[in-house]
């Protein structure tokens, strides 16, 4: 039944799509207003400030507004945990997750505040990551600390951070997002008064934090930005995106404390990186109080080529849609497009949330199904961009929000195709498929790397477990929707029972953020039960996949006294998603700090390091003088993750040897090579074995004398051994010394119909696939690429035994591609990147 359910609901998601692609846009042009100039005080002044101030003791509780939504459901929404419903979708997968591999690793983790340094509740965590720092923010104090949990020159209260523009009322809301492209850091914030309140805007002077650097604020009134409205009413739940032209802030209105609908601010990015005046746009009826867009977020993006913005939030009157309102001219004029809903997987508003240790009436407050921190990242292997998002939903033992909903679970999106019509590209759920006392999930952010990788971070407790950090990871050849099994990131030995109230109130916000000098480590700000009715805030770092392990990496050649010389390290597999990574050019953009370099012993000297796949990086050494022997090169990803590899130096090398490869038929063996230069070369000797140890001459190949062009040798061996053998070359100089390549198996024994390799050739932009088949058949085969789209197919040939495809791949671009071939009956699959 759920699996008809499944596809009743893709049918339904289908005509949906056809027809809000028809609806009318919602267009409206704002009108900029000019407020006040910046106030500009450094951080020695903001600390001495903090000295003269009193601490705050006791909970500190701001007000809290009560939302109540009339909402029904989408009936064009799919009961399902996850999107697409694919063939290697597994029901009732623990956490939603394939459990393929290990999620990645943690590794940086420490408490960045608490509540006894902050004395609210609740703290609304909140974090980002800088080239060298890490600033948090929650209510009650702002920190600033290094990569490796060292507290560094800033740590005051939020109302000492604002003091110049909170206009005496207490602060609230804090929220971080550090701009890769301008290099600062913005802190957005509330004060409470209790009507016609502010929005608090910080800009740092630079990257770094420290005492002679300085903070610049601002503020707007939001009642008076143009068009001017809404007095006598309160703005809440401020959200920050910052892109190349504006900052993007969401939030919630009451009137005074009856929900009232959701404007958004657009803030002119270049009127606050230096003095002022702000320049601010609002548009009041972004969202309704029974229709559109529900808390907005704002949208953050760090693309320098970005001219559009966007805010994105649930709908304030169905379950199962999610809005996007797209931002023109956001450096200019601003003007606010409402696009139609985007179906979703049937979501509902989450439940009180039970932990262990505290009585049914002392359960933590899981706020409803608002998005939380909104991201749109470049997949760099792809070039493809998307937005990234999550919420809390409550769902059944299956991740599904029907039948028996008695958990809360985390619920991600991707959206694509941002600036034509955005889509749904995939969805999936973090979840506890427990029949009893399941964990609950709430409170998640996720973002995607530049490898295309993502990380989601949450906070997660139940009846047997304590209010932690939970984080699970997905890699981007993961299938559609899923999750690895999810880790704990702290391991709470204590009981939260600060108010003496159902409900107690949890954080409001989340975030996860990837590195801006690697765009591989991903890092996730999240709330915790640190001590005995005690919140922490948690900075935890998800360590990207490593390089390729050196067992996986394919021998070098043998190589002479070069001044430039490149060799083609190049991974034959890729165990536990290892991979070669480098964040690329960044046109328009300030560039990354780090980039995909090479170490070597001996004295090698490393001229150049190029990233060409996730499997191929080409290293450009100088080995002139290095004495003949064995020597280690070591290749650094951008996050200093490495591997290593030995190369052998021989002063007076005959022949460089590029490549050396063998691939077998039922009937013949066929041999291939290339040099690419050649000292006195006489000829080769194809030598073959079939214990990998005793070799006989099979043939002898010409070879050129002296040359410094490719040279390209092939040779069949007509009569091979049965089953596995071993080849091997010798070259022989024109004085009669001979050397010898590696030792390449083959298997001429191959009867069943099976893929055993699928190798790219980049510097002859080929594809070379292998497969074995037990008949003699036509075959059909297919590349697509990672958004399903066929990009190469043709129809071949097979004979009984071993098979070798060649594939022009002059016309693909770099990134992941998947292959399948068969008969329509049996296909064979694989993936590949070129």
């Amino acid at each position: 039944m759920k699996t008809i359910a499944r596809i009743l609901g893709f049918i339904c998601l289908f005509f949906l799509v056809k027809g809000v692609a028809a609806q009318t846009l919602r267009t409206e042009t704002g009108t900029p207003w000019t407020g006040a100039r910046g106030v500009t005080l450094s951080v020695q002044e903001l600390m001495d400030l903090q000295a003269q101030s009193a601490e705050t003791n006791g909970p500190r509780i701001p007000r809290e507004h009560e939302i109540e939504l009339d909402r029904r459901n989408n009936p064009n929404s799919p009961l399902t945990d996850r999107w697409p419903v694919g063939a290697q979708e597994r029901d009732g997968a623990p956490g939603g997750g394939n459990q393929t591999y290990a999620t990645q690793t943690i590794g940086t983790s420490f408490l960045a505040a608490n509540s006894s340094v902050s004395a609210f509740v609740p703290p609304d965590c909140n974090g980002d990551v800088g080239p060298t720092q890490i600033l948090t923010v929650a209510n009650g104090r702002v920190r600033v600390y290094s990569k490796a949990g060292v507290l560094g020159g800033l740590n005051v209260t939020t109302d000492v951070f604002f003091n110049s523009v909170r206009n005496s009322s207490s602060v609230s809301d804090p929220h971080v997002r550090y701009d890769r492209l301008t290099q600062r850091w913005f802190v957005v914030a509330i004060n409470v008064a209790s009507t016609n309140n502010r929005v608090l805007i910080a800009v740092s002077s630079g990257p770094t934090i420290t005492n002679t650097s300085s903070f610049t604020f601002f503020y707007f009134q939001f009642n008076l930005v143009s068009p001017a409205g809404d007095a006598g009413k309160f703005l809440d739940y401020p959200t920050l995106g910052v892109d190349a032209s504006a900052l993007y802030i969401g939030g919630v209105r009451f009137n005074p404390n009856v929900f009232d609908g959701c404007p958004v601010f657009v803030v002119r990015k270049s009127s606050v990186l230096g003095a002022g005046p702000i320049v601010a746009t609002a548009f009041r009826t972004a969202g309704g109080t029974s229709t559109g867009i529900y808390v907005p977020q704002g949208v953050h993006n760090d693309d320098p080529a970005a001219t559009e913005g966007y805010f994105i939030g649930t709908d304030a009157g169905v379950y199962g849609a999610i809005n996007v309102i797209r931002i023109g001219t956001p450096g200019g004029t601003p003007t606010l497009t409402a696009l139609p809903a985007i179906t979703i997987p049937l979501n509902s508003a989450p439940q009180l949330q039970v932990h262990q240790g505290a009585a049914a009436n002392r359960r933590l407050d899981a706020l409803d199904d608002r998005l939380f921190a909104a991201h749109i990242m470049q997949n760099k292997l792809t070039g493809a961009s998307s937005l990234w998002t999550c919420h809390t939903s409550r769902a059944n033992s299956s991740g599904v929000s029907s039948g028996t909903q008695n958990r809360n679970v985390t619920r991600w999106y991707q959206l694509t195709n941002l600036t034509t019509t955005p889509a749904l590209a995939q969805s999936g759920t973090l979840y506890d498929n427990a029949a009893t006392n399941p964990r609950g999930f709430w409170n998640g952010s996720i973002a995607m790397t530049g490898q295309g990788h993502a990380v989601l971070g949450c906070t997660s407790a139940g009846a047997a477990a304590r209010a932690d950090v939970a984080v699970a990871g997905r890699y981007s050849s993961d299938a559609s929707g899923t999750l690895q099994t999810f880790n704990l990131a702290t391991n709470s030995s204590t009981t939260y029972v600060a108010q003496a109230t159902d409900g107690q109130r949890w954080g409001d916000y989340s975030q996860t953020v990837v590195d801006p000098n690697d765009n591989m480590t991903a890092w996730t700000f999240q709330e915790y039960c640190d001590a005995a009715n005690s919140w922490g805030l948690r900075v935890v770092q998800l360590k990207a996949p490593a390089p390729p392990p050196t067992a996986s990496l394919n021998a070098l050649p043998t190589i002479g006294n070069l001044a430039s010389v490149t060799v083609n390290v190049i991974a034959n597999s890729t165990p536990n998603n290892t991979a070669f990574f480098d964040p690329g050019a960044d046109a328009g953009g300030p560039g990354w700090a780090n980039h995909i370099t090479a170490t070597a012993t001996g004295g090698i000297a490393v001229n150049g390091a190029t990233f060409i796949s996730p499997t191929q990086v080409n290293l450009d050494l100088n080995t002139t003088g290095v004495s003949a022997g064995t020597y280690t090169i070591t290749i650094i990803n951008p996050d200093g993750q490495t591997t290593t590899i030995p190369i052998t130096i021989s002063s007076t090398l005959p022949i460089e040897l590029i490549s050396f490869s063998a691939r077998a038929t039922e009937n013949f063996c066929e041999l291939d090579w290339v040099t690419a230069s050649e000292t006195n070369n006489d000829y080769f000797t194809i030598e073959r074995s079939v214990t990998g140890e005793e070799f006989e001459a099979v043939a002898k190949v010409k070879g050129a004398g002296t040359t410094t062009t490719l040279e390209n040798y092939e040779y069949r061996d007509m009569q091979p051994h049965e089953g596995l053998s071993y080849y091997r070359l010798r070259q022989t100089d024109y004085d009669g010394t001979s050397t010898v390549s590696d030792i390449i198996p083959v298997d001429l024994k191959r009867s069943k119909f099976e893929l055993t390799g699928i190798s790219p050739d980049w510097n002859r932009q080929l594809v070379h696939v292998y497969f074995s088949d037990k008949n003699d058949q036509t075959l059909d085969y297919v590349i697509v690429d990672q958004l399903g789209k066929t990009v190469l197919n043709g129809r071949i040939q097979s004979n009984r035994g071993s098979n070798a495809l060649r594939i022009d791949a002059s016309s693909l671009a770099k990134g992941m591609y998947y292959f399948n071939i068969g008969t329509g009956e049996k296909v064979l699959s694989g993936k590949f990147y070129y």
